[in-house]
């Protein structure tokens, strides 16, 4: 996989990419997350306006996406140095229901230990060691 493919798509891009796979059209997309005008998609897609965050939500499950990877794609793009401070306050990252789900899967696989984790810098592959 080339480094354009592996890198974080913009908010535009994802939600480009998202729409135009989905089966709904703009104005459906539109009145489910509250707007009369369907032109704001296109604004949205275009990166010309951004996504409100109060919106992150309803454009997420509109889409049958995790809200949380929006919210968090939402936050990294237009607000780094608000996200990096919930995130260090919390004292941890936004995790989307897919990754805690691959939490959970190396909880249960380690018994409940804390493996050590084994990152392949370069590789899509991640493993850990159950000691």
């Amino acid at each position: 996989m080339s480094k354009s493919m592996m890198r974080k798509p913009t908010v535009a891009e994802f939600l480009t990419r998202k729409i135009d796979e989905s089966s709904k059209t703009q104005k459906e997309i539109a009145t489910e997350i509250g707007y009369e005008n369907p032109n704001i998609i296109t604004m949205f897609k275009n990166g010309s306006t951004k996504l409100p965050l109060n919106t992150v939500g309803p454009m997420a499950l509109s889409l049958g996406e995790d809200p949380k990877y929006l919210l968090r794609l939402v936050m990294s793009e237009y607000f780094p140095a608000t996200l990096a401070a919930v995130e260090d306050c919390l004292g941890t990252t936004i995790l989307t229901a897919k990754e805690h789900a691959l939490i959970e899967a190396i909880r249960r696989s380690s018994h409940h230990t804390d493996p050590s984790i084994l990152v392949f810098e370069g590789k899509d592959m991640v493993g850990f060691t159950l000691a």
